[in-house]
């Protein structure tokens, strides 16, 4: 149990009245800034971010995948039965991407594209097309969130390697419901076609003076002294600031949360050895 102060009991509620997401995560949020922060100033970074983190709840997330539907079937010049989309998955274990494309297979149908292909990761994509004796040209990558932009900048590269080795043309599209400030400057740069329902600010960055940035990033690398350095095969340097040092800030409902989000908010273990409460859950078993 923790002991709250008058005037820390009337913050928490403060926080979870301008925020209703997080009043089911009322425990989380006390051990948060209770027991991780450890000055007022590192609390009040803490209180600002969570001020600005963007909670998809079900319902919304369903408004966002109509969204993205809309976006894929209005992209000028191409239509379905030219056309195959890939979730952005390497392979066949779980991911959000794959989760994805099933949800908009019907809403594909129904938007009028009942002739488009659908796989369940990105390598498929060539597979399926050679098949059929590459009669489709246009690829679509799909995910609900981009980071860092790293994994996007790797499988449009690999995808155009396999393509010219064929030596077919194809073109490659990236769509994906919410994308990262940083992951979106890094695609655009690279040339690559980009589309997005949403962007992600940077959490520190993109709110502060530079001043200010580096004052409170330095606050939150204090904080995140407060968490265990290794979890299983995972070091928490790699994800410092979030992973890329994308500095996001987003999650959603019953679902697991992106690592490029600042780890002080799911990370599960503390320096000392002892587990976390956090306010949400990444899965770390690979």
């Amino acid at each position: 149990m923790h002991s709250v102060s008058k005037m820390q009991f009337s913050a928490v509620m403060t926080l979870i009245k301008a925020n209703s997401w997080l009043s089911s995560k009322a425990d989380s949020l006390v051990e948060l800034l209770m027991d991780d922060c450890s000055s007022v100033d590192e609390q009040t970074l803490i209180t600002e971010l969570l001020s600005r983190f963007k909670y998809i709840s079900a319902e919304n997330f369903v408004q966002k995948i109509n969204d993205l539907v809309l976006d894929i079937v209005t992209i000028p010049g191409i239509e379905a039965k030219d056309t195959i989309i890939a979730a952005m998955a390497a392979n066949s274990s779980p991911d959000s991407s794959q989760a994805l494309v099933q949800n908009i297979k019907i809403k594909l149908q129904q938007n009028g594209w009942e002739e488009v292909q659908i796989v369940n990761a990105f390598g498929a994509a060539f597979k399926k097309l050679k098949a059929d004796n590459f009669k489709r040209r246009n690829v679509i990558l799909v995910d609900e969130f981009i980071g860092s932009g790293q994994t996007v900048l790797s499988r449009v590269a690999e995808i155009k390697r396999q393509f010219n080795t064929a030596q077919i043309d194809i073109n490659v599209f990236v769509n994906v419901i919410f994308a990262s400030i940083s992951g979106i400057k890094k695609i655009e740069e690279a040339g690559i076609r980009l589309s997005y329902i949403e962007s992600v600010s940077r959490g520190i960055s993109d709110f502060e003076t530079t001043e200010k940035i580096e004052e409170k990033v330095k606050s939150m690398l204090n904080i995140e002294k407060q968490l265990s350095p290794e979890h299983g095969e995972h070091k928490l340097s790699d994800y410092s600031l979030g992973y890329g040092k994308t500095e996001s800030l987003i999650g959603f409902e019953n679902s697991n949360i992106p690592n490029n989000v600042f780890p002080i908010f799911w990370w599960p273990g503390r320096s000392e050895g002892k587990s976390r409460n956090p306010l949400f859950t990444r899965y770390l078993g690979d």
